[in-house]
């Protein structure tokens, strides 16, 4: 009877340690960006997605690279988001920062609809391997227009840019629950 569980075990051991890495990797990518030019970090990352997509096309649908690779995307791609983000407000004002934050959600939610989509039509021409191919074709548009607009735009100076902070991943109502002024939670989220 163990040893029917041995496979599972193994595999959610190998679940587990692919989003270690992933987790790690991503943590040392956004370290990294305190110290490099935000723009060429994105273009190194997006370029990167792309190998590591063709890669994974390559490899096939089993085997110890592939989790290797998976960790390898999932950290790059943990990533993607915040740069982009961070991409953003260093080029803006104050001012503008709300309307851009909500134009980047709203382009993050067309990709969530059209990737699924694109990537099961791949998937269905091309079997499993399209669906790496998709995302190495998105990721090489990207990288080539990341060039391109570092080619038209000089990046912002290092000194301009505003240092790195980590946000927390709820909503800011939270602190509706936890008044300075002696409220209770149900009062103040009332108000």
């Amino acid at each position: 009877m163990l040893s029917a569980l041995l496979p599972v075990r193994s595999l959610l051991i190998a679940i587990f340690m692919m989003m270690a890495g992933s987790g790690f990797l991503a943590t040392l990518i956004s370290v990294r960006l305190e110290r490099a030019d935000v723009d060429a970090l994105l273009i190194g990352l997006v370029g990167a997605a792309f190998l590591i997509c063709a890669a994974m096309a390559v490899a096939g649908r089993t085997g110890p690279y592939l989790m290797l690779l998976g960790a390898a995307f999932g950290g790059v791609g943990f990533a993607l988001y915040p740069l982009c983000v961070a991409h953003t407000n260093d080029r803006l004002v104050a001012s503008e920062r709300v309307g851009a934050s909500g134009g980047l959600v709203l382009a993050y939610s067309l990709g969530a609809v059209a990737g699924p989509l694109g990537g099961s039509a791949a998937m269905a021409l091309l079997g499993t391997a399209g669906l790496f191919l998709f995302i190495a074709a998105c990721a090489f548009g990207m990288t080539v227009f990341g060039i391109w607009r570092q080619i038209a735009m000089p990046p912002v100076p290092a000194s301009e840019q505003n240092a790195f902070q980590t946000l927390p991943r709820t909503t800011p109502m939270v602190g509706a629950f936890e008044p300075d002024d002696g409220e209770s939670g149900v009062e103040a989220a009332a108000r």
